[in-house]
């Protein structure tokens, strides 16, 4: 449940700063952090 929370947190992040903070730390591969939450809710 706490990667749900994190996949969930991630998104609305994304969506609140306007895509500008996620970019600033490229090494971080936001893409599989996020869909983890989708995989996780919907398989």
């Amino acid at each position: 449940m706490m990667l749900i929370a994190i996949g969930e947190s991630l998104k609305n992040l994304d969506k609140i700063t306007g895509g500008e903070l996620l970019p600033r730390y490229p090494d971080v591969d936001w893409k599989k952090a996020k869909g983890m939450r989708d995989i996780l809710t919907h398989h």
